[in-house]
C-alpha cells in the first residue's frame, strides 16, 4: 500500500507546527505583568458586582420598611406654664432629630385659631418608634407636658392603598409659604376653615403654624368618611380659595386612614 492509503502520511496542504512558534502574548504563561493585570481586573470586577448586590439589597430593605405618622394633639390647660411647654418642647425635638435613629420628621405646631392648641407632627420609621418612646428625653419631657396638658395621639401606618374599613379619613397638608406671601396666605387659609368647619362630615379643621422653623404650616383635618371629603373638595369655598393658597407656597397633601 502507498503512504496515503491509511492517511499516515503526513498532508502537504496542512502546515507542521513550529515548536519555536511563539504562543500568543495572551497565553503567555512567562508573561507575568499581562497575568498580574488580568488577576487584578478579576478582582475589581467581583468587588463591583458585590457592591452592586449590596445597593440592590440595600433598595429592597428600604423599600420593604414601613413608616408610622403620629398626631398629637396638645390642649393647654395650665396657662401660666404655657412657655415652660413651649421651651421643652423645642428641646425634645432637637434631641430626638440629632439622636434617635429612625425618626423622617418631629415639629410642633400651633393652632392659628385657638393659641392654646399645639399639635406635635412625627414621621417614623415602624421598627424605630419603639426605642423613642423608650428614650430618657421623651420620658422627661412626657413628665412635664402632664404638668400642663392634655394629649392625644393618634397614629397612622403610611399606606398606599385604601383600607376597606376605617373609622376617619386624616388630612395632613404641610404649606410652606412664601415669606412675602405668608399674611396673604394665612388670611386665605382661615377664611377655607371657618368656611370648611361648616360642611358635613368635617370633625376637625385648623391651621397650625411650627414653632421651630419659619414660614412652615400645616392644615390639619379629619372628614367621617370619602363622601364627606370628596363634597368638600368640590365645594365652592375649596375651589376659590384652594388655587389661591397654592400660588404663595408650596402645598403637600396627605391622606391618612384611623383604623
Amino acid at each position: 500500500m502507498g503512504d496515503g492509503g491509511w492517511g499516515i502520511g503526513p498532508n502537504p496542504q496542512s502546515p507542521i507546527p513550529n515548536p519555536q512558534s511563539p504562543i500568543p502574548k495572551f497565553f503567555n504563561i512567562n508573561n507575568k505583568k499581562n497575568f498580574n493585570i488580568i488577576y487584578l481586573k478579576i478582582n475589581l470586577l467581583k468587588k463591583i458586582i458585590l457592591i452592586i448586590i449590596l445597593f440592590i439589597n440595600f433598595i429592597i430593605k428600604m423599600t420593604d420598611i414601613k413608616l408610622i405618622r403620629i398626631n398629637c394633639s396638645i390642649k393647654i390647660t395650665n396657662k401660666e406654664n404655657v412657655q415652660n411647654f413651649i421651651d421643652t418642647s423645642k428641646e425634645l425635638i432637637s434631641k430626638t432629630l440629632a439622636n434617635d435613629e429612625g425618626v423622617q420628621d418631629y415639629d410642633l405646631y400651633q393652632s392659628q385659631t385657638d393659641s392654646n392648641k399645639y399639635l406635635f407632627f412625627e414621621t417614623w420609621n415602624q421598627n424605630k418608634i419603639n426605642d423613642h418612646i423608650n428614650k430618657d428625653h421623651l420620658k422627661k419631657a412626657v413628665s412635664e407636658f402632664k404638668k400642663v396638658c392634655e394629649m392625644k395621639i393618634e397614629n397612622f401606618n403610611i399606606e398606599k392603598e385604601t383600607p376597606k374599613e376605617y373609622k376617619s379619613i386624616r388630612m395632613n397638608c404641610t404649606f410652606e409659604t412664601k415669606e412675602e406671601k405668608e399674611e396673604e396666605a394665612i388670611k386665605e387659609t382661615l377664611e377655607l376653615v371657618k368656611n370648611s368647619l361648616k360642611d358635613e362630615g368635617v370633625i376637625d379643621y385648623d391651621l397650625f403654624k411650627s414653632c421651630t422653623r419659619n414660614h412652615q404650616f400645616l392644615i390639619f383635618e379629619t372628614w367621617k368618611n370619602q363622601d364627606c371629603l370628596t363634597k368638600h373638595m368640590n365645594s365652592e369655598h375649596f375651589k376659590k380659595l384652594v388655587p389661591k393658597i397654592q400660588e404663595k407656597g408650596t402645598l403637600k397633601i396627605e391622606q391618612l386612614y384611623l383604623i
